[in-house]
């Protein structure tokens, strides 16, 4: 894994987990749907259970996920913040920190250092050159 997968990883949990809510959300509109009784244009008489039961059983699943996944994403925030913490430079762990940790846009981190964007580029590329993850980094 190099160091950018590495630093990335508690983005990528997160984005997961958007996902993960925005299908739980589905599955329990979709089992209200099967809950509730039939409008005059369904032909059905009755509600179908075992679909509801079977979308909120998926919606407990991703729940459970979602918790699983959470606690990940605290421990990968922190050991990407112990990985920049090693840095030599503390210009070039600001600007890890501001994009890795804080999620900030390059124009605002520039902004915030006061040096120009290829400067901070630049800065960038070296601190990613310089990190090295852990070899043992669960996926």
């Amino acid at each position: 894994m190099t160091a950018r997968e590495y630093l990335e990883r508690p983005e990528t949990m997160r984005l997961e987990i958007c996902r993960k809510r925005t299908r739980i959300e589905t599955l329990r509109r979709l089992a209200t749907r099967f809950s509730a009784p039939p409008d005059a244009v369904r032909v059905k008489a009755s509600p179908d259970p075992s679909r509801m039961e079977t979308f909120l059983a998926e919606a407990a699943d991703e729940e459970q996920a979602i918790r699983l996944l959470e606690e990940k994403r605290k421990r990968a925030l922190a050991d990407a913040a112990l990985l920049i913490a090693r840095l030599p430079d503390e210009k070039m762990a600001r600007i890890m920190e501001m994009r890795y940790l804080d999620k900030l846009p390059w124009e605002e981190i520039t902004d915030r250092i006061g040096c120009s964007p290829s400067h901070i580029y630049r800065l960038h590329q070296l601190a990613l050159d310089i990190l090295t993850p852990p070899p043992d980094v669960p996926d």
